[in-house]
């Protein structure tokens, strides 16, 4: 099944707390080891370490994973410009263009539990692997990190939207 459009998550009225597209599933909070940031994670997807990222995998296997990294947010992109959330969002999907036969299907804006971000839909197929894979990236703009969600696949399993909307829709910049 393909799943190109993942999620839009709306914000809620403040009453609530909650984000429309995080789901009533029990989830687990996880805080990143170098403290950078917190995400509430599905219960059903173990956490580890993977150099350096937090990696989320579905409890029952798979080759689903998602990944977290937070990176310092850069003033500056070009010497003696200041660096817009356009501009970090450009350098991502220049990025992501370049994965091994790369296409960009879609890229939409996001937010989040106070961060906000660009998504991109992309199909590429791994150098190693020789079968196409889908992967979501979610870069998220905080004030002193950037952080990106990445959900890969391979291109013919379902994407755990809910897994991924969970995520994204609770990261928190901690400070």
């Amino acid at each position: 099944m393909k799943a190109y459009s993942i999620f839009i998550p709306v914000l809620l009225a403040s009453c609530t707390g909650r984000d429309a597209s995080r789901s009533d599933r029990p989830s687990h909070h996880y805080k990143a080891p170098d403290g950078s940031f917190s995400v509430d994670a599905a219960e059903d997807w173990t956490a580890s370490i993977d150099r350096g990222a937090s990696l989320f995998v579905p409890a029952k296997g798979g080759k689903q994973t998602i990944v977290v990294r937070s990176s310092t947010r850069h003033k500056e992109l070009k010497e003696g410009h200041q660096a817009s959330n356009d501009d970090l969002a450009n350098a991502t999907a220049d990025v992501l263009g370049r994965l091994p036969s790369a296409a960009i299907e879609k890229r939409w804006k996001v937010s989040g539990d106070g961060l906000s971000g660009e998504a991109f839909s992309v199909r590429f197929t791994p150098q190693t692997v020789h079968q196409p894979y889908h992967r979501t990236h979610v870069v998220l703009f905080g004030k002193s990190k950037l952080f990106h969600v990445i959900y890969t696949a391979p291109a013919d399993d379902t994407i755990d939207e809910s897994a991924l909307n969970e995520m994204v829709s609770s990261l928190r910049e901690e400070v």
